[in-house]
């Protein structure tokens, strides 16, 4: 990071504005190839305009920008995103990777999807669509206040009966006041689908569920914060943790099945990271973004604000996961004909494991 701050500094000191200093400090972040790397005040949209999002969703699939969701009839699922604004999408991707924080391709596919549908609110844009028998056309769309989410993803309950005697479960939704409760129909279950594709809003709702997946203590994902005592890294220290959790009873033995993707990144990947240390069950989908730990930010005398991964975060076993991630025990790739028909393809496959 040496080469890259001495680079911001020497582009700073030539920005005209808060806009393009932004940018620099956005760029310079992007070096450090962590995936919680933010710098508030950045944005790819023209200095002076208000953010907007094209009304579609995309994936990159097969090397292609495949829509995954859309609120316009213009535009169908499944079909390719080959232009914007007259412009070469991939072109577009290729000016706007060097500014996204990752530590992982498939994190940086993953950001991509939502930044190459930023643009001026309000504005209309042309959009080259390539269709399903390869012809192209052209549709006006116009840069909306909201994002579009893919329709194909998590289920937006807690959980759910998915078919006679197979569970499907949010992670991200789960209360732990709702735990107790399903336990009781869990313990009959034939099988069990835990979906880790949306970031938890209650820590203790996915803890409290792992206790009856176990005879034994839960061991964690292990950390190491850092102790610096001088400047230059001089004396520098790691001082490692690791949780455990007691297990409960009644024990649920049914198979399980966790689901993931490569939006998973920080908390979403630390509950896949327990599930996979600790035996709890196969997990099916995509290797996840590769970045893990509480961020450590700060407040700069120009207001913006920087975040950066404040602590190392390992496998339960010790091995290394930033920048690898999740690796699924059964990989899922997305499929054009999948989109298409707007299926959760991720979720057929544990459907399939289990029945």
């Amino acid at each position: 990071m040496g080469k890259a701050l001495e680079t911001a500094l020497t582009e700073a000191a030539m920005n005209q504005g808060a806009w393009d200093y932004s940018r620099t400090l956005q760029k310079m972040m992007a070096q450090a190839k962590d995936g919680h790397g933010y710098i508030s005040g950045y944005t790819p949209v023209p200095e002076g305009a208000t953010q907007g999002y094209l009304p579609i969703a995309l994936r990159r699939i097969d090397s292609k920008w495949i829509l995954v969701g859309t609120g316009t009839p213009l535009v169908n699922l499944g079909e390719q995103v080959v232009s914007i604004g007259g412009i070469d999408i991939e072109s577009i991707s290729l000016d706007l990777a060097p500014y996204i924080p990752c530590s992982t391709t498939q994190w940086r596919d993953y950001k991509l999807s939502t930044r190459l549908l930023m643009g001026s609110f309000n504005k209309a844009v042309e959009v080259e669509i390539a269709g399903f028998d390869g012809a192209g056309r052209k549709v006006s769309l116009t840069y909306g206040s909201n994002a579009v989410p893919p329709s194909n993803g998590p289920k937006a309950v807690s959980w759910v009966e998915q078919e006679p005697g197979i569970y499907y479960i949010n992670l991200g939704l789960l209360q732990q006041g709702e735990v107790a409760g399903l336990v009781s129909r869990l313990a009959a279950a034939k099988g069990v689908i835990l979906d880790a594709r949306v970031y938890p809003q209650d820590f203790m709702g996915w803890i409290t569920l792992y206790t009856y997946f176990s005879s034994q203590t839960l061991v964690s994902a292990r950390f190491a914060y850092p102790s610096p005592l001088r400047p230059d890294r001089v004396g520098y220290q790691m001082t490692p943790a690791q949780n455990t959790w007691s297990v409960n009873s009644p024990l649920i033995t049914a198979p399980k099945v966790f689901l993931c993707d490569e939006g998973c990144l920080s908390q979403m990947e630390y509950l896949l990271q327990n599930a996979k240390g600790n035996n709890l069950g196969r997990i099916v989908g995509a290797p996840t973004g590769g970045t893990n730990g509480d961020i450590n930010p700060f407040t700069l005398a120009t207001g913006n604000t920087v975040n950066w991964t404040g602590l190392r975060v390992e496998n339960v076993d010790g091995s290394r996961f930033h920048g690898i991630g999740i690796i699924p025990d059964v990989l899922v790739k997305p499929t054009i004909a999948g989109s298409a028909a707007n299926k959760d393809e991720v979720l057929d496959a544990a459907l399939k494991l289990l029945r």
